[in-house]
């Protein structure tokens, strides 16, 4: 409007302009007294002249102001029209709606075809148009069209009155495929152990060559396939490194070379040799990723071996995991691990010592077996414990007739008001942060120490820890640690039978997961005072204990042909339950033909699955896709809100997933 405005008042100047000199013309050829035909003459020529003038001057004037019309809207310099036809950027004008009303040649070149004027730009590019003009982020918003992909970004202008936007776009379309191009090569590390071998080859060295040279063979295939580099560093261990886009490859086919290794059966019991391995996923430095893999190796032999896990910035997948783990600790290892914890002792000024809720023996005994140690080493020991749980009442009768141990058990507000920057926390027979007995306390202390026979649910950071997936206790575990740093005899009767029951109660009178070591360690105890029988008394059933323990089995199920569930539906369940649950899966596995057992029972909000395996079945596996864990044979999980029907549903389905997972 103010343009058209303009040339009016242009024509106007001008119209007056001719009529003043015309006029002033007229006056001096009056004056003159010329001859009347040259006079009309020079007037005619005169007027012609000075129109043709006039009108010059009005079309330089206009040129200099006049902009370029597209589609009688918006209106441009011829400069700049000019500039944006030519530019190699692509660039459109949008109204405040998002139509574009002006395109370059560049814009229509990324646009298949052509395009024409009012088509919607969010359609044309796949972007929002209101989060574009809305994005003040110097970055601009990405937007990808006919296999192109642009940053674009929104310069608001004022045309003609009417609200306007200068969409420019970058081509980042080389720049991502750079990228991506990159990040595919990116270098990946892992590290590869043989789990197995060693144990193996003890009974059949005559198959040492063929089956280590086996093994390398299929590793060096495996790594050719896909352009790595596999180094041996050590005996039976591997350093492997990879391109980043290979595994997406190793995940998809659920790390397949873990089967295939076990595949390789030696001698005549047709043993299977496992692999383990450690898989960075991450980005970052390569000591970064070397630290993952390592970090990522060390669960998968926590968790027992035969398996690969993979490390990436925010979870820990784990592959494989079908047989059980395999004995191979040494008395070595047990007093290496001995002189580091009491090193750390020792730079304390207490020890607090806390095993899992609701804690049972081994849990309790491995505390008192910690204790002992911390006093050897001449440091204040806390045990973080409830005292007031009935099913543990024979163990804290014992412990407060036993010296030393009156006021040796605090409670969870007690330990947090005793926490101090040089305290140490011990946490023993638990594998999952979720289960601590004062999650609290482990959140705010600086040094923490995991020992645990239970394979290893999720990544949290300690200062070292002792986890054996193969021992049949933590009370086992301690035993040996005790053995290496104790002076013979300095164990009382009283602590060794407390660490007694723990591996009488977690290997069910020495016939579950049992070996050597378990063996051994019972000697040990059994040296230094303990005797089975009033071992066995600290945690015996009581007569109510035993009636409910009825409530699950009145309620069982066969599944599978070779698997019972127990279920408890009562509606007065109490927290003690969840023991009883778990000592009823145990004696499940007495039925006949019964390779895994699984009692069910809910309490408060909680429903609570206690399973155990025979031998056959890695019920730790079944209870990891319920959200819980364990070891081979022995594992729990807890489902927060759910029904009992729907947990029972759930377990199946679980079942389910691990059978069809094994049998692939």
């Amino acid at each position: 409007m103010k343009s058209d405005m303009k040339k009016i008042n242009i024509r106007l100047i001008l119209s007056v302009a001719v009529a003043v000199i015309y006029m002033c013309v007229y006056a001096v050829l009056c004056v003159s007294g010329l001859n009347p035909v040259i006079w009309c003459g020079v007037m005619c020529g005169c007027y012609l002249a000075t129109v043709l003038l006039l009108m010059g001057v009005y079309s330089l004037i206009v040129s200099g102001t006049a902009a370029l019309s597209v589609d009688d809207e918006i209106a441009l310099s011829a400069h700049t029209g000019d500039l944006l036809t030519r530019l190699s950027q692509p660039v459109a004008i949008c109204d405040d709606l998002g139509r574009i009303i002006y395109h370059n040649r560049a814009f229509s070149d990324v646009i298949d075809g052509g395009m024409h004027n009012s088509e919607s730009f969010s359609e044309l590019c796949g972007s929002d148009f209101k989060v574009i003009i809305n994005n003040e982020g110097p970055e601009g918003v990405r937007c990808a069209t006919e296999g192109h992909s642009f940053s674009v970004r929104a310069y608001p202008v004022n045309i003609n009155d009417k609200h306007h936007y200068i969409m420019i776009l970058d081509d980042c379309t080389a720049l991502d495929a750079a990228l991506a191009r990159i990040n595919e090569e990116e270098v990946q590390i892992a590290y590869i152990v043989i789990d197995n071998l060693a144990e193996i080859l003890q009974f059949v060295r005559e198959k040492s060559r063929s089956a280590s040279a086996e093994i390398e063979a299929l590793l060096s295939g495996w790594a050719d396939s896909v352009g790595g580099v596999l180094k041996e560093y050590e005996r039976d261990k591997f350093f492997f490194m990879f391109h980043k886009c290979h595994l997406r490859e190793f995940i998809e086919d659920k790390f397949e070379i873990v089967n295939k290794i076990r595949d390789i059966r030696v001698g005549e019991g047709n043993l299977p040799i496992t692999v383990s391995i450690g898989v960075s996923g991450i980005d970052g430095t390569l000591a970064e990723k070397e630290a993952a893999a390592h970090a990522a190796l060390d669960m998968a032999l926590q968790r027992g071996g035969d398996q690969a896990a993979v490390k990436n910035s925010g979870e820990m997948i784990f592959f494989g995991g079908k047989t059980k783990t395999v004995q191979k600790r040494t008395k070595v290892r047990a007093r290496v691990f001995a002189s580091e914890l009491i090193h750390h002792i020792s730079l304390s000024s207490r020890v607090l010592i806390m095993g899992h809720a609701r804690a049972d023996m081994d849990s309790l005994g491995a505390c008192v077996g910690i204790a002992k140690l911390v006093k050897f080493c001449g440091v204040q020991p806390f045990i973080v414990a409830d005292s007031t749980d009935p099913n543990t009442a024979g163990f804290f009768d014992k412990l407060s007739t036993m010296k030393g141990y009156e006021d040796i058990i605090i409670d969870r507000a007690q330990a947090l008001e005793l926490n101090a920057s040089d305290a140490l926390l011990v946490i023993v027979d638990v594998n999952n942060a979720s289960f601590f007995e004062a999650p609290d306390l482990f959140t705010s202390v600086e040094r923490v120490v995991v020992i645990d026979h239970h394979i290893k649910v999720g990544d949290y950071e300690t200062a070292f820890s002792y986890i054996e997936p193969s021992a049949s206790s933590t009370c086992e575990i301690v035993s040996e640690l005790l053995e290496q740093a104790l002076p013979d005899g300095d164990l009382t009767k009283d602590e060794a039978e407390i660490l007694l029951a723990g591996m009488l109660l977690d290997t069910k009178q020495f016939t579950r997961n049992t070996g050597s070591r378990t063996f051994g360690a019972a000697q040990y105890l059994r040296n230094q005072g303990a005797i089975p029988v009033e071992a066995q008394e600290l945690y015996q059933t009581s007569f109510e204990q035993f009636e409910r323990e009825t409530r699950f089995q009145s309620k069982l199920k066969m599944y599978k042909g070779d698997l019972v569930v127990a279920v408890n539906d009562y509606d007065d369940n109490l927290p003690g339950d969840r023991v009883i649950g778990a000592k009823v899966a145990d004696r499940l596995l007495e039925l006949h033909s019964v390779k895994a057992s699984f009692a069910v029972c809910k309490i408060g909000d909680v429903v609570y699955v206690s399973a155990r395996s025979a031998g056959k079945i890695n019920v730790q596996q079944i209870m990891e896709h319920l959200g819980g864990g364990g070891s081979y044979d022995s594992s729990a999980a807890q489902m927060e809100g759910a029904t009992l029907e729907s947990a029972v549903t759930d377990l199946k389905e679980a079942i389910d997933i691990y059978y069809r997972e094994v049998n692939k």
